[in-house]
């Protein structure tokens, strides 16, 4: 399975150690000329030069002494220190180590893998294999004779796409209800035979699942949605065997250990009226054939015996564009970016990035009928996608019109944000709720930019809240509900205003471009992205039934429980921009989600103190009389939380996954430069506050419908409690809650206990000295909040 490949989210990283130049660095996440280490002596020599694992080495080690460290790095933390391919050794060795151990297994996996992949290669059927194995193939045929060959000391992006494992097969059928049940029979015939080939062997046990439910158990109607449409499907995975000695100790051995590691991946698919033919003469390709990207073989040549058929280059960026997860848990390593790259770099040499896109999108057309239900929407991926690609190239990869949205956004809401996190300040500092000893922190880039303004820009806001770690499961509720208020607030004080949009025609002289292969390309067709601006508003004009209209809420809470895989409690509160793309008159319509407030409950350490974390700052504009100040992150918090997160393996990880890591690397040193002044600038114009709105405006006013705001509140909270409760039931520990109003109403109100929102958080928020009354006389609410 595959990931889309966003070449919107990349940033130019600066390589951490010195060395020669070469015509191609793909290990770096955006360049295509740039510099990589080639020490011999690198600490990262993870190559597999035989058949034996043993041979795979171990040497993870950071900061070896023959390291090029710069004289400006010695006082950096270790992790922040190291190449992203030392950060990611250990995954690197584990991938070499499993593909070892899967290529002693060929002898076996290859033949039952061919049997399957020609029983489902007819006139109704077509398969092939993906994942790293294809990326494998595509590379060797088409890009490896290219300046964008990998460079054996390209460690990540070798092991991307050179490093194959586990077998992804993919199967998709067009014929009627009866042959598709009669094909997952077979197919499940086979993977039983192959499971019982491979247990025969005394190092693994081997045992088939199925992710989407039992073949026995088949209502087309229903089908999941899968990688690429409705389907079923099935796993085989290994288990290392716990052998034993005769005393009953565990026996040494050589071969890798492994846990329900996945050896073969079978996706069938059920698409009626699929073009099979289409696919099979623009997609794939086989393993004895020439093809490369633009050519491919018939039915009769790859239904040979043993003949395995993997995905051309087209194959492989179509149905990775389609796909929206996140696979670095699971690798270990975004394999997904440098590969990515690699094709980035092969398209930009050959000037022929948009029309080899538009060319995909031509083919997906070709390939699934046009009134299957998730046809309009992969469609509108695609497009949406491509330019998006197009404006970046236009660009010269210099802007990202996503992110450009993104910062437009966090800056129209800013005030409100900041408005809730001094709500939420007051809250933690009401005597009802001291015991927890709690405080929220203003922390990340928009914390640093108080300090400095240049130092990054906007493109969420983060907050940390700390508590003692007392009675943890009635806290959590008491910051959930504040969150659940903020997200109404904030959906009560934000309309649309203009739309805004970009622009495109081409040129004479690029309509009529010598390297366009295709009839249309989004190089010579005129378009417009066009996207909702907002604006606030103090809500006097808004009221439940104009909101419903809408059809979706702009604003939605999301909560990450903290679990095995995830190390605190997140809060969140996320917006929906609706995109749209009209390429010459026909429309295409997305969603952009941006996460705009981020609030991590953690546990207090035994020495942390509120005075030395935060730097309370005056709001904008200075308010003489207001006790109020803004809770903004110190800067010795600031420099000790960077400090801290890079001097564990674990969150340095985090932050070189995200492609953080250069970035953090110029703000430690920007804030140690500050900290050194005499007397360090506060930039107090970010600490704008929403002023025009009162307390009878967010909590009293009545809807049209009869219901009251803080009613409507309540509402929404239960239904997040019942959200929760019932993704626990399924071990889901993400909540959050849908846009669409619709959906809304379809969840139930949790039977959970009624929150005391009157004594809680109502009665402890200084109305007076955060906001500008609007007129009127102070309400009692006290028989209005339910």
């Amino acid at each position: 399975m595959i990931i889309i490949m966003s070449f919107l989210k990349l940033t130019k990283q600066k390589q951490f150690r010195k060395g020669d130049n070469m015509n191609v660095d793909i290990n770096s996440p955006t360049s295509t000329s740039s510099t990589s280490s080639t020490s011999s002596t690198s600490s990262t020599n993870v190559s597999i030069r035989s058949s034996t694992t043993s041979e795979v080495s171990t040497n993870c080690s950071i900061g070896e002494e023959h390291d090029v460290i710069d004289h400006d790095e010695i006082d950096l933390p270790i992790y922040m220190k190291a190449r992203p391919e030392e950060m990611f050794c250990e995954a690197i060795t584990k991938r070499k180590k499993f593909a070892v151990v899967v290529s002693q297994m060929d002898t076996i996996l290859i033949p039952n893998v061919g049997d399957i992949l020609n029983m489902t290669n007819n006139v109704s059927t077509i398969s092939w294999i993906g994942g790293s194995r294809s990326w494998n193939k595509v590379y060797e045929k088409d890009i490896k004779s290219s300046n964008c060959r990998i460079h054996e000391t390209n460690t990540l992006t070798n092991a991307s796409v050179n490093v194959i494992g586990n077998y992804d097969i993919f199967v998709m059928h067009n014929g009627d209800v009866n042959s598709f049940k009669s094909l997952l029979t077979n197919i499940n015939d086979k993977v039983i035979k192959l499971k019982n080939e491979l247990n025969k062997g005394n190092n693994y046990t081997f045992k088939v699942e199925y992710p989407k439910g039992a073949f026995n158990s088949i209502n087309v109607a229903k089908l999941n949605m899968c990688t690429i449409s409705p389907c079923k499907s099935v796993m085989l995975t290994m288990t290392t065997t716990k052998s034993r000695t005769r005393s009953g100790s565990p026996q040494s051995t050589q071969s890798p250990t492994f846990e329900d590691k996945l050896l073969v991946y079978i996706e069938i698919g059920f698409v009626k009226d699929l073009r099979v033919e289409f696919m099979r003469d623009n997609l794939i390709m086989s393993l004895n054939s020439s093809n490369s990207l633009n050519s491919s073989k018939s039915l009769n040549s790859l239904i040979s015996l043993n003949s395995l058929n993997y995905l051309n280059g087209y194959g492989l960026i179509m149905f990775s564009m389609l796909i929206d997860q996140s696979r670095v848990k699971e690798k270990g390593l975004d394999v997904d970016l440098y590969r990515d790259n690699l094709i980035k770099c092969y398209l930009k040499s050959h000037k022929t990035h948009s029309v080899f896109i538009d060319k995909i999108i031509q083919l997906y057309q070709g390939s699934f009928p046009h009134n299957i239900p998730f046809y309009q929407e992969n469609l509108s991926k695609l497009y949406i996608d491509n330019i998006f690609r197009h404006h970046q190239e236009l660009a010269d990869s210099k802007t990202n019109l996503k992110e450009q949205i993104t910062i437009v956004v966090i800056e129209a809401l800013r005030p409100m944000i900041n408005t809730c996190i001094l709500l939420i300040q007051q809250v933690l500092n009401a005597k009802i709720n001291e015991s927890y000893g709690a405080y929220i922190v203003m922390v990340g880039g928009d914390a640093m930019r108080r300090y400095e303004p240049n130092i990054t820009i906007t493109n969420d806001i983060d907050t940390k809240i700390f508590y003692n770690g007392n009675n943890t499961k009635k806290f959590l509720e008491l910051i959930l509900s504040c969150t659940i208020l903020c997200t109404k607030l904030l959906e009560y004080t934000t309309v649309y205003d203009v739309k805004k949009s970009y622009s495109y025609k081409p040129s004479a002289n690029i309509r009529h471009n010598s390297y366009s292969k295709t009839n249309a390309t989004s190089l010579n067709k005129s378009y417009r992205i066009s996207w909702e601006s907002i604006k606030t508003s103090n809500g006097a004009d808004l009221d439940e039934k104009t909101l419903n209209s809408k059809g979706n809420n702009l604003f939605r809470p999301r909560f990450i429980e903290e679990s095995d895989s995830f190390p605190v409690n997140l809060f969140s509160i996320d917006m929906c921009v609706p995109i749209e793309v009209n390429i010459e008159n026909q429309i295409y319509t997305s969603k952009l989600t941006i996460p705009v407030l981020d609030i991590v409950v953690q546990k207090k350490i035994p020495t942390q103190n509120k005075k030395d974390d935060i730097t309370f700052m005056d709001l904008n504009p200075k308010i003489q009389s207001s006790p109020i100040k803004f809770p903004n992150a110190s800067l010795s918090f600031l420099i000790k939380d960077l400090e801290k997160t890079y001097s564990n393996e674990d969150t340095s990880c985090a932050r070189f996954l995200n492609l953080k890591n250069e970035k953090d690397r110029i703000r430690l040193e920007t804030l140690r430069q500050k900290q050194s002044e005499t007397s360090p600038y506060h930039n107090t114009e970010l600490n704008t506050i929403f002023r025009a709105f009162n307390k009878v405006h967010a909590f009293t006013k009545k809807c049209n419908e009869g219901c009251d705001l803080p009613a409507v509140i309540n509402v929404y909270r239960k239904q997040m409690k019942y959200k929760m409760a019932t993704n626990k039931r399924k071990r889901i520990y993400k909540h959050k809650l849908p846009f669409s109003i619709n959906y809304i109403k379809e969840i139930p109100s949790s039977k959970c206990s009624e929150f005391d929102w009157i004594t809680t958080i109502y009665n402890n928020i200084q109305f007076d000295f955060i906001t500008r009354p609007i007129g009127g006389k102070r309400k009692n609410i006290k028989n209005k909040i339910k």
